[in-house]
């Protein structure tokens, strides 16, 4: 068994998620390297301990993507190319995951967002038990369903469906089910107040539309 201490994780992008979770490896043991585009938050992070170095080590296990979602998917597939551990796990930290998980078909990848967050921002609001007790969802990169052919008899294939609206598409398989996150409209801003969607729903709705619990009560 490999221990903690000989095990190796790189991160990309050193902002308060992906320095954070460099931190929480650390704090259990791993050899943590990263890197930034930012070259000031390297040194940074190098000075504060927060990583070892930009390299990864040949025997990296864990890699973890921790930049903005637009560019996660073309990361991952070039980290992939050129990490040789065929148990290697790359893991990122976007909240929009689709698109990311439809297009990097390695199954060494496993597409994750941590359901934690703080109010300060960068590598200065950083800190190792930034996730302790908070849930981290991942998901698999999409596998495709045999197709009806494949599986039917040829009485099931004469019996199914022309329509294509009626044929379902392929569907992501994720390692956990996890309850699904409120849309990013409905969660309050930095104010504290009601998200741009949730607004809108509150000043059409409001006066005039109740639940049958709120209009029994007021009966």
């Amino acid at each position: 068994m490999t221990s903690p201490n000989s095990r190796h994780a790189h991160v990309v992008g050193l902002g308060l998620i992906g320095a954070s979770v460099a931190l929480a490896l650390t704090e259990t043991g791993w050899s943590v390297t990263g890197r930034d585009s930012d070259a000031a938050t390297v040194a940074a992070a190098i000075n504060g301990g927060v990583v070892t170095g930009t390299d990864p080590s040949p025997d990296v296990e864990l890699v973890v993507i921790a930049t903005p979602a637009g560019i996660v998917a073309r990361l991952a597939s070039e980290i992939l190319a050129h990490v040789t551990n065929p148990e290697v796990v790359v893991t990122d930290v976007a909240g929009v995951k689709g698109s990311i998980v439809a297009a990097v078909t390695d199954q060494r990848f496993l597409g994750g967002h941590p359901m934690a967050g703080s109010e300060l921002r960068g590598l200065a609001g950083a800190r190792a038990d930034l996730f302790r007790g908070s849930t981290w969802s991942s998901r698999r990169p999409i596998k495709l369903h045999p197709p009806p052919t494949a599986r039917c008899t040829a009485s099931c294939a004469r019996s199914a469906p022309t329509s294509s609206r009626s044929v379902r598409g392929p569907r992501p398989i994720g390692r956990h089910r996890q309850p699904r996150p409120a849309p990013v409209g409905r969660l309050p801003d930095e104010r504290g107040q009601p998200g741009r969607r949730a607004r809108r729903r509150l000043v059409a709705t409001r006066g005039r539309r109740f639940s049958r619990h709120d209009q029994d009560r007021r009966r």
